[in-house]
């Protein structure tokens, strides 16, 4: 919360550091926070500020070692008091993972978490929630894991997590052929839902 005029315009938080975390900029905004090995550890969103009246003000992360500092450009222009700017900083990208059985074969259920969501909102996110979200959905259990046996599952994953990310649950179904073509061909039609392994 920014009170006044003569407020910081840069807020500072530290959040890599002792177990050496790493923090990667997107140029959408959104930070990535990555382990020594490079693995995804959790993420903020792309920054947003917005002053009493609901005028948005300009602002941006900035990265300074292990910290993240958050700079509201306030001192911009003409502004109504208080300023609010709140990164939003969230680690899973699923809410839950469940396996059931559709066409007489394993399907994984997949529910994006509200942060996975805004996640995905961001360039950055689609590559997170394609990459570390499949390592979570990986490592969920041992049930999900044997569900996930399948490359046409991988294929349907990718289409979730890179072209359908607002169709609420990811049905990765295992009857679904493995793509001889690139899954984005006719995503228009199947929705991530193929029925041919080159067609719709």
């Amino acid at each position: 919360m920014i009170e006044n005029a003569d407020a910081p315009t840069a807020y500072e938080y530290s959040i890599g550091g002792a177990d050496g975390a790493a923090l990667r900029l997107f140029e959408d905004g959104s930070v990535a926070i990555e382990g020594t090995d490079g693995a995804y550890l959790g993420g903020v969103v792309a920054p947003w500020a917005y002053d009493a009246a609901g005028t948005p003000v300009k602002t941006w992360y900035e990265i300074k070692g292990s910290s993240l500092v958050q700079v509201v450009a306030h001192d911009a222009d003409s502004y109504a008091y208080p300023i609010v700017a709140d990164p939003w900083l969230g680690i899973n990208l699923f809410s839950w993972i469940t396996v059931d059985s559709y066409n007489s074969q394993p399907r994984v259920n997949l529910q994006p978490s509200p942060w996975g969501a805004a996640q995905w909102a961001s360039v950055g996110g689609q590559v997170v929630m394609n990459t570390a979200g499949w390592d979570e959905a990986w490592n969920w259990n041992s049930t999900v894991r044997s569900g996930l046996s399948k490359d046409s599952q991988r294929q349907q994953f990718e289409c979730h997590s890179l072209g359908s990310p607002f169709a609420g649950t990811w049905n990765l179904e295992k009857f679904r052929p493995n793509r001889t073509v690139h899954w984005s061909y006719g995503v228009a039609v199947h929705h991530c839902n193929w029925t041919t392994p080159n067609q719709y």
